[in-house]
């Protein structure tokens, strides 16, 4: 997660990047000066997520997608992937990436309490494409089952992550267009 969420955070909280981003990303990763450490750490009011699907990681110890791509993604080592024992993840949106894991959200929230201290979380986007058709109905549209049910999913979890685990989230903004 340092590579997505932590990359952006934890300059915001700490005012450096991650361990694991220095190490693996080494001197092309720029540095903050004290300076700037002290001017972005604990400047923020508020983290913003977008959340929309959670997948398994899996440590690339030989580094193999370095081997075929070199960009930020593979600075990581790590290989994303919707599977694991040949059982998918959650089922497909529309979207192929789009996996629908509500107990991701939960994870999620979690793992940003126990890092950075519970700040308030507004999650800013969340939702699930669908296939495009000119030919529905209206009222077919309207009755969207799928959807409904999949926020019920995800601001369950959310719901559990404030009062299981005394998370400070303060909003959730539906991801609609």
């Amino acid at each position: 997660m340092d590579f997505e969420l932590g990359w952006f955070l934890d300059p915001l909280m700490f005012g450096r990047y991650p361990a694991s981003m220095q190490k693996l990303v080494g001197d092309r990763l720029p540095q903050f000066s004290n300076q700037e450490s002290q001017l972005v750490s604990g400047s923020l009011d508020f983290v913003g997520i977008n959340h929309y699907t959670t997948l398994y990681a899996r440590n690339d110890r030989m580094r193999v997608r370095k081997l075929v791509m070199n960009d930020a993604s593979t600075d990581a080592a790590v290989i994303a992937t919707a599977y694991r024992h040949g059982k998918k993840i959650g089922e497909t949106a529309a979207s192929n990436w789009l996996h629908i894991v509500p107990w991701g959200m939960f994870s999620l929230m979690k793992h940003v309490k126990e890092k950075y201290g519970n700040p308030p979380v507004f999650i800013t986007e969340n939702g699930m494409d669908d296939a495009n058709s000119r030919f529905s109905r209206l009222e077919n549209v309207l009755q969207d089952d799928k959807r409904i049910q999949y926020h019920n999913d995800y601001m369950s979890n959310l719901l559990d992550a404030i009062r299981k685990e005394g998370c400070n989230i303060l909003g959730y903004f539906v991801w609609s267009l």
